[in-house]
């Protein structure tokens, strides 16, 4: 019987706990971190170097519009500060120079479009209706 419950176990940690194991040494566990990690931060961080802050901005804030467009007063401020942000971005020379670069003021505006839509959505289904 005990022989059984060994092999068993042995193919069960074959199986399951060493592909766990696997993605848990990959990943930034309690505050260690892989050589990988640290490759993913950097690339990132040159990534987010070479963007346009207005751009970086202009999808937050297109982000947090759609998120809080049901709290209406956050949204009414959020969303508009993302199509402004966005056009500036659009705008800017930094982005002009980079192909392909143009999908996030054009994110922020999008998102911020659509926060603002939403927002006068439940506006008018919930708080409007009384």
């Amino acid at each position: 019987m005990r022989n059984g419950f060994e092999k068993f176990h042995r193919n069960w940690a074959a199986t399951v706990m060493y592909p766990v194991a696997a993605v848990l040494d990959s990943m930034a566990l309690f505050g260690r971190e892989s050589e990988a990690d640290r490759l993913r931060a950097e690339r990132v961080r040159q990534w987010a170097q070479g963007q346009s802050p207005y751009a970086l901005f202009s999808c937050l804030f297109g982000i947090l519009a759609v998120l809080d467009a049901f709290t209406v007063v956050i949204s009414l401020v959020t969303g508009p500060l993302a199509i402004g942000l966005g056009v500036w971005a659009h705008r800017d020379p930094r982005i002009a120079e980079r192909h392909g670069a143009r999908w996030l003021p054009k994110l922020g505006m999008v998102l911020g479009c659509f926060g603002l839509i939403l927002t006068v959505v439940v506006w008018r289904r919930f708080y409007a209706a009384g």
